[in-house]
């Protein structure tokens, strides 16, 4: 809203004929899940005993609104107020080496408890504001240059990225459909910061999930 060249553009594409003036700011941006999917490998130590490790891949977005004052009024009138959308995506793979304990039921059955340490990469994929269906860029693309449109300006390839780390809780239950096949699902929580910029506090996530499980080696009763 500062750049000359931008702010022009989105008065125009919002038929401005003065000014332009941020209302207000997202309050309830929230993460949605786009795709998540991962590999995860255990070792048997016993029946009821395994260390495990895994590794997941998660597209996340980011919505919210903000909200613009167009040509504000100097006399008492409704104003002219407009949102347009701001948007946030980002990828995160996560890495969780740990521990299950397993509980073995009559039924063949098993009920299992897991605990392990996290490590998080977060990196950022796009952060936009959409004014009238064109999206401006919130990331810094152009370093300290001051933009300035059909000019032969390079771009920056600005990596917004983090590691973290923390913990893993989850539980679930495994059902064995063959000596070599089985389904677990189960669900966790996770407490890691991201540590981008600004964001360093721990924060906890939960989720589910449906494991298909294949056995290599060992015998059917592990």
């Amino acid at each position: 809203m500062t750049n000359t060249y931008w702010y022009r553009d989105i008065k125009y594409a919002l038929g401005s004929a003065d000014t332009v003036l941020v209302d207000g700011y997202p309050m309830n941006m929230h993460y949605q899940v786009s795709f998540m999917g991962g590999l995860f490998l255990r070792f048997n130590l016993d029946r009821k005993n395994s260390i495990f490790l895994q590794a997941d891949y998660t597209r996340l977005k980011a919505a919210d609104v903000i909200t613009l004052e167009v040509d504000p009024k100097t006399y008492l009138a409704l104003p002219d107020i407009r949102t347009e959308p701001i948007i946030g995506k980002e990828g995160r793979v996560l890495v969780t080496l740990g521990y299950q304990r397993t509980f073995p039921l009559p039924s063949r059955l098993n009920l299992f408890l897991q605990g392990g340490i996290t490590m998080c990469y977060t990196q950022i994929i796009k952060s936009v504001m959409v004014i009238e269906g064109t999206e401006y860029s919130l990331i810094n693309v152009y370093g300290n240059q001051y933009y300035v449109p059909n000019t032969n300006m390079q771009t920056q390839n600005i990596y917004q990225n983090a590691f973290g780390f923390g913990g893993f809780l989850g539980g679930g239950l495994g059902i064995p459909l063959t000596d070599r096949f089985g389904l677990e699902p189960g669900f966790y929580g996770q407490y890691y910061p991201v540590n981008l910029t600004g964001y360093t506090d721990f924060r906890i996530s939960f989720g589910a999930y449906l494991r298909l499980m294949i056995r290599f080696g060992g015998n059917s009763g592990e």
